[in-house]
Order: structure tokens, then sequence, then C-alpha cells
């Protein structure tokens, strides 16, 4: 997206609710509560990591073009504990683990 496209649908307040609801019920249907930066605590039976990670990982990316610092920040949280479980974060061979570790894309240095 650019800049002038984000800086658009940002003065649309009723798409930026959407968008964030969007993001809340992705990261909760994975037993991620975004607001809380917290495992959802008693999940439902199948509320857990479903192992897609290009799905958190443009989640992710979205929420921090968009400057949803804070949503990123969760979800930033979120990731790095996956990682740490073991979980790996990548995708058709390709690591987006850089996201939320480093911050810069190891492809465009």
């Amino acid at each position: 997206m650019y800049d002038g496209d984000i800086f658009d649908l940002k003065q649309d307040a009723d798409f930026m609710r959407r968008y964030r609801r969007g993001i809340e019920l992705v990261a909760l249907a994975w037993g991620w509560d975004v607001a809380a930066a917290s495992v959802v605590r008693n999940p439902q039976p199948g509320q857990s990591w479903h192992d897609w990670p290009v799905r958190l990982f443009k989640m992710a990316l979205s929420a921090r073009l968009f400057r949803e610092d804070a949503m990123f920040a969760s979800l930033k949280k979120y990731a790095v504990g996956l990682m740490a479980r073991g979980c790996e974060m990548s995708y058709s061979g390709h690591d987006l683990s850089w996201l939320f570790t480093t911050g810069v894309d190891p492809q465009r240095q």
C-alpha cells in the first residue's frame, strides 16, 4: 500500500473500526487477546495457534504500516512467544521472523 492510501483509509472511522476488529477476531481465533496482549484465559476447543505464520506476519505488518502501535506490539509479543515455543515463522522458504525480531527486512538491506 502507498502512504496516501493508508492516510485516506485512516480518515475513515468505520473502516478503521472494522480493520481493528478484524485483527482482534483473527487473534482471538488463535487464543490471543490483542487488547490485553496475553493469551485468552479458558480458550474454547480449537481456539489456538493453527500454524499460519504468513497470516500473522501480514496482519502485524499491516498494523505497523497503519501505525497501530499497540496492536503491532501485541502481535509481536504473540509471535515472539510462539517462536520461543518452537513455532516457525517462515512461509514458502521465506523467513518472516525479522518483523518480530529485528524489524528490518533482510531482502532490503
